[in-house]
């Protein structure tokens, strides 16, 4: 190893360990896989610090180190691999989904999208006995699910994405606009003080904006602590907005700031 290499100093002081472990995590997933001089070029610290953020990542079964860097082993959704996103964090979405749980009531009728997490809320709701449930969904995972447990479903139709298997598109938002919940569940990829809440799909964004929380008389944001102070491309909508919503995550934890949500809508944590 180079000696002047181990001893650089850091130039961007701004960005804390956590955070940056988060946006590398994120950089490798999209890519598949990185290497530890294109990590240290991107984010501005030493290869020693990228080093040791891959080290601690590879202890959080987030990545897989190789010689001279790293490989995601998770794949992205765009690539297919839904249930292997869906038993990621599986158990902080275990505790979101039975907190969500608890707000539903006999009767109601609710929106799930097709999110990993909406998906692990659907099956312990499939299990909690509720009766006169209606369950209006994108998703044909969710469907099939609540379908063989005897729960009243009403399949959104649309062109299908093949990736999660759900449909979107404008019939889909059509359908969907001309329906009311009592409450929707929706989940996100990314939650940003500046940005607000998005997903990497424009067409996803659609769905859960557009159509689910504006048919919805509650909406529900479903979000581990993987989701915050991150950014995706397509905004569903800002901290401003939704802000009769509730958020359910996991926590609370101590590197992440709440602050600026708390007064916009209700933090319920899933301890």
């Amino acid at each position: 190893m180079n000696k002047n290499e181990s001893i650089r100093k850091d130039k961007n002081k701004t960005v804390f360990t956590s955070e940056r472990q988060k946006l590398i995590e994120a950089y490798i997933l999209e890519r598949g896989s990185a290497t530890v001089q294109e990590l240290s070029g991107r984010f501005q610290v030493s290869a020693v610090t990228i080093r040791k953020d891959l080290d601690e990542l590879e202890k959080g079964d987030l990545v897989q180190r190789t010689h001279g860097g790293a490989v995601s082993k998770y794949k992205s959704a765009q690539g297919g691999q839904f249930q292997t996103l869906t038993d990621r964090n599986r158990e902080e979405k275990q505790r979101i989904g039975k907190k969500a749980v608890s707000f539903i009531e006999n009767g109601d009728t609710i929106f799930l999208d097709a999110s990993t997490t909406a998906h692990v809320f659907a099956s312990l709701l499939a299990e909690a006995g509720f009766t006169g449930l209606t369950v209006i969904t994108t998703s044909l995972y969710v469907a099939q699910l609540l379908l063989a447990q005897g729960i009243r479903v009403i399949m959104i139709g649309g062109e299908m994405n093949r990736n999660i298997n759900a449909a979107e598109g404008p019939a889909a938002l059509e359908q969907i606009s001309g329906m009311s919940a009592d409450k929707g569940f929706i989940g996100v990829n990314g939650i940003d003080k500046q940005f607000g809440f998005s997903v990497d799909s424009l067409e996803e964004a659609a769905i859960k904006q557009r159509s689910i929380c504006q048919s919805s008389r509650r909406t529900f944001i479903l979000a581990d602590y993987t989701k915050f102070n991150r950014r995706y491309m397509a905004r569903i909508f800002g901290t401003e907005e939704c802000a009769a919503g509730c958020l359910i995550t996991d926590g609370p934890r101590e590197n992440i700031d709440y602050g600026f949500l708390k007064n916009k809508m209700k933090l319920v944590f899933a301890e």
